[in-house]
This record gives C-alpha cells, structure tokens and sequence, in this order.
C-alpha cells in the first residue's frame, strides 16, 4: 500500500485549528466562509486573490470569505471581474463597507485593532456570475521595508504654504517606499488644482491619489489608478471650507502590483495651485 505524506505550512496549520473556516468551497454564510486573507503569520504585506462562480437562484447565491487583519492594516478590497456587489463584514456579520456594481472596484477599510472579518460576494443582478477579486492588505507605513519618512500623514513632507504653484517630482518603489504623504497650507476661497504627470513609457504600474484635510482626515478629492500621461484633479474652494492644511497621499495600486508583470518602480510628477 502506498502512503502520501501531507505537509501543511504553519499559516495552514493554524487555520486548520479555526472552527467554522471552510478550506474548499465558500458557503454562503459567516459560519461556513472560505479562506480569504489571513495573518497567521506576521506580515506586513499580505496578498491573496479569490474567484468563483455564483449560481443562479441555487443554493450557492453567495460566497462569504474570512479576512484575518493585524493591528494597522490597511485593507483593499479590488473587484477584477465579474457583476458582483461586495459587503464587507465585521466579526458578527454586520457590515462595514458595501460596494455595489457600477460604483466603482475598489473597496477600502482600516483596521486599528486588527481581528476577524469578513467578505461577502453576491450577483448584482441575481442571475449567474463569475469573479475575480483581489485583497492587498498592508500596515500604514510599512509597506515591504519602507525606508523613507513620509510614509504616514503625520510624517508626511511639508511644503510649507501654497502661496506660490508648486511642483514635486518624486518615486514610488513597490519593495521600499509603496507611499507618499506631502503636506501643504492653503488660503481659504481658493478652487485648488492637482495635476499629474507621467512619462507614456513608465506606464506600467499605477498608483491612488488622495486629497485629504489634515486634520480632520476626510477624503477630499481622489483619483484611483492613475497611469500614464497627464491629468489633474480640481477642488472648489467651497469644498475647502474650514480647512487649513491639506494632505496629499499617493499609494502604490493594488491592483497593478509589479509581480503580477509590471515593473518595480515608477515615478511622478505633481503640480499644486490655488486660485
């Protein structure tokens, strides 16, 4: 009689010892979830793809995944293909984020304490589909061995005040520096413009773009994916009411990442103006 051994890694092994977690196909409920994005062991960069096909008015309606975060990590939740609403879901089943088709692909949540979740998929339209969706989860700061300071908005580069347009030019690198934080001041009343430059053959990678107010956090203006070429994002001074300080973050996107054939690096350059 032949015998076959099994070796399971350690991250394996741990999950084995999860009640409720189904390492085949994913039910449809929280108590019988697939595996999805797990932290079993301490990175701070995890990555994991899932697809599957939803029947039709049968007993497979949804697919529900688990989504184990550490504290700090930033999860992005990117819908590659398929008609499919997204409900992201904390310990309980209550949900935290929803994503419905046609409002975008790309699904967000930052975890402080870290802990269990989950990700719930269901046809937008009832009748049969197919998906592909990719989770990236990453701590704020670290990316893979991020070296330089502006990594995080309270280490982000001040430019001081926008009395004058100012350009940037700076490099993202998806090993050592998967982010940018830049701060500037602004006057109130002023419509403000972000604009962007890249080279057309250094379009390979792609990156997020965010205008926050600093002191609130709250997402301002955004453009995701940008690739190459040229472009801007306006902002109406009535947007900036109240605000004194803004935040510019870029962010290396998920969904371009270079080991799936892009390059590991690409550069920018910005453009800030205030009317």
């Amino acid at each position: 009689m032949k015998t076959q051994a099994l070796f399971l890694s350690p991250a394996l092994l741990l999950l084995t010892a999860c009640p409720g977690l189904n390492l085949g196909e994913p039910g449809d409920g929280i108590d019988s979830a697939g595996l999805g994005l797990m932290a079993g062991a301490e990175m701070a960069v995890l990555e994991e793809e899932v697809g599957g096909e939803l029947e039709e008015g049968g007993t497979d309606a949804a697919d529900v995944y688990a989504v184990d975060l550490l504290p700090g990590h930033r999860l992005r939740v990117l819908r590659k293909t398929g008609e499919v609403d997204l409900n992201f879901l904390d310990s309980d089943g209550g949900d935290l984020r929803v994503l419905d088709h046609g409002a975008g692909d790309l699904l967000e949540f930052g975890s402080e304490s870290g802990g269990g979740f989950f990700l719930r998929v269901t046809s937008a339209s009832g009748d049969a589909a197919f998906y592909t969706i990719e989770l990236h989860a990453s701590q704020a700061g670290l990316g893979e061995g991020e070296s330089e300071p502006n990594n995080d908005a309270d280490s982000g580069t001040d430019l001081g005040s926008l009395s004058d347009p100012l350009t940037i030019a700076g490099k993202l690198d998806i090993e050592a520096d998967r982010q940018d934080w830049f701060l500037v001041g602004i006057t109130q009343g002023g419509d403000l413009e972000l604009g962007w430059s890249r080279d057309q053959d250094d379009a390979s990678g792609s990156f997020d773009l965010r205008i926050l107010d600093h002191g609130s956090g709250a997402v301002i203006g955004e453009d995701t994916g940008v690739g190459g070429g040229d472009s801007s994002l306006m902002v109406s001074g009535a947007d900036l009411d109240g605000v004194s300080q803004l935040a510019v973050h870029l962010l290396w996107d998920a969904g371009a990442d270079p080991r799936y054939g892009s390059d590991s690096e690409l550069t920018y350059v910005l453009t800030l103006a205030q009317d």
